[in-house]
């Protein structure tokens, strides 16, 4: 693959943790990717890019390295966008021929997978979109996928026609654009007189 074509593969990995065990499986990421997106406390998106026909090998290695280092399952998920990796790890985790580790970068693979996951599950989608989309008949990451770009404007913004680029494999959430999940809330009141 040309990696100028290709500017970045993420795999995503999902696993369910309290912060120390996230702070080791960080640890241990990095030992196989020198860039880490640390999205949330149970998510991390990896840049793989330079690995080329490897990159599903070494993500097995780098889910192995978790499971025998800090104890627990991830599943992998990899893909040339956030939004595809996101969809990958969902497969990866649903469907045992994967092995846990599926790679998006097959043309067919992606086409096999985006034609049965539902719209509702795609990072980005929430129940009012899916809604919209349900009723302009898109019940899949594909149809959705399909969708004329000034038709997911209309629909929901620029946020979806970036969702639907994202789809369609044109990296429109970069490292740095995802902002991180809110830790926490707090409600303070003061005194209206000292």
């Amino acid at each position: 693959m040309n990696t100028s074509w290709i500017l970045r593969h993420a795999a995503n990995l999902l696993f369910h943790i309290n912060g120390d065990l996230s702070a080791r499986v960080t640890q241990v990421l990095h030992g196989y990717s020198p860039r880490l997106d640390v999205y949330s406390i149970d998510e991390t998106f990896v840049d793989l890019s330079g690995f080329g026909e490897r990159m599903e090998a070494h993500a097995a290695r780098m889910r192995q390295a978790v499971r025998t280092q800090v104890g627990i399952p991830t599943c992998v998920g990899i893909a040339p966008t956030k939004t595809l990796a996101k969809l990958a790890n969902y497969a990866a985790k649903k469907n045992p021929i994967f092995g846990g580790v599926c790679n998006l970068m097959n043309p067919q693979v992606r086409d096999y997978v985006m034609d049965r996951i539902p719209i509702g599950e795609i990072w980005g989608v929430g129940p009012a979109t899916e809604a919209k989309l349900i009723a302009q008949g898109v019940r899949t990451a594909a149809a959705l996928r399909d969708l004329p770009m000034a038709l997911s404007r209309k629909i929901g913004t620029v946020v979806l026609e970036r969702l639907v680029a994202e789809l369609r494999g044109i990296a429109c959430i970069d490292f740095e654009d995802v902002p991180p999940q809110r830790k926490g809330m707090a409600v303070t009141r003061s005194s209206a007189r000292p």
